[in-house]
């Protein structure tokens, strides 16, 4: 089986600076003559690319770290289980009574939220960023954050679902962030899953494991989870990087509300320019009444793109949910 390899450059922390450059030699002798994608960052943008991302520092163990709650509120049990997990690595910083925290459907009122998010992207001794969880809440926030400073000094922003909205963001900056599980996930994914997540913010490296028959591919990777996508292009601030390696995810949606999502975000403009579709799982989403499986949905939007199509990787609300970098570089070798 080839694999899907995404490889941002390997970073020097001498002196406190990158050294962004090609990404290493090639794949594992076990992967040699496969075909692989390797998704990188370098100084040597490929061609029609104009920016190249500025990739935060690499987050060694000992390094200080802040968990947030932007939008939905924790299951305590989960939470702490999850930074269990996180204080046997890195030195973490979590407000007191996060967990307790909750408005309705919020993890507190807006103006908490957005608090203490904003002295979390402010902070310069902070080497990374965990989302909570997920839920909702971030978009009704966004437009009070600030990430001046957070762009003068970028650092790892690690989280998936509702934490969508923040990884758009960063893509308009051209700073590279982690889709992966929010910290209420991580002692429920496998420990493969959970390696590999340090391991990317320590080295900018994953491995995900995929069956491809597919064209070259040369872009940015974006995106992650569909619904918020579509809510960004209801909002107006949607900005899908032309040539990018999009990946779409989602949970309990029937599947003819993935086809209204799919079929505004294409009638819109926003799937013109993709040069590929990396797609994760599209967990509990079910036929519905209709009888319509979703992956049925996903071949009938998306084909006729023309495009080359990546299915079940295992990124998303499942049993796994593998790292993968956005913002990073992306070529078919």
């Amino acid at each position: 089986m080839p694999r899907f390899l995404v490889r941002s450059a390997r970073i020097a922390t001498a002196r406190k600076r990158q050294r962004l450059g090609v990404a290493s030699a090639g794949p594992p002798a076990a992967l040699r003559g496969a075909r692989a994608i390797f998704i990188m960052t370098s100084s040597a943008a490929p061609s029609g690319l104009a920016r190249v991302p500025r990739l935060p520092p690499p987050l060694e163990p000992g390094a200080r770290i802040a968990v947030v709650a932007p939008s939905g509120p924790s299951d305590p049990t989960l939470l702490e289980a999850g930074l269990t997990l996180l204080r046997q690595r890195y030195d973490v910083r979590v407000l007191p009574r996060l967990a307790e925290r909750r408005r309705g459907f919020l993890a507190g009122s807006d103006d908490e939220r957005a608090r203490e998010l904003q002295e979390a992207l402010d902070d310069p001794d902070l080497g990374a960023i965990w989302i909570a969880r997920g839920g909702y809440g971030l978009a009704r926030i966004l437009p009070r954050l600030s990430f001046a400073r957070f762009a003068l000094r970028p650092r790892w922003i690690v989280g998936f679902s509702d934490a969508t909205v923040l990884h758009c963001r960063l893509a308009e900056l051209g700073i590279p962030s982690l889709h992966a599980s929010n910290v209420t996930g991580l002692s429920r994914v496998p420990e493969q899953d959970l390696t590999a997540t340090f391991e990317a913010l320590a080295r900018g490296e994953t491995r995900l494991p995929v069956p491809a028959e597919a064209g070259g591919i040369n872009g940015p990777v974006f995106g992650g989870n569909l619904t918020i996508l579509f809510s960004e292009a209801a909002s107006g601030r949607l900005k899908v990087p032309p040539g990018c390696c999009l990946l779409l995810e989602d949970v309990s949606e029937t599947s003819y509300r993935v086809d209204r999502m799919l079929t505004a975000l294409i009638d819109g403009g926003h799937l013109s320019s993709v040069k590929a579709l990396l797609l994760g799982e599209f967990t509990d989403c079910s036929p519905g009444k209709f009888e319509v499986p979703v992956k049925d949905v996903l071949r009938e939007r998306l084909e006729p793109l023309g495009r080359p199509i990546f299915f079940d990787l295992p990124i998303g609300h499942g049993a796994r949910n593998a790292p993968i970098v956005l913002g990073a570089l992306a070529a078919l070798s």
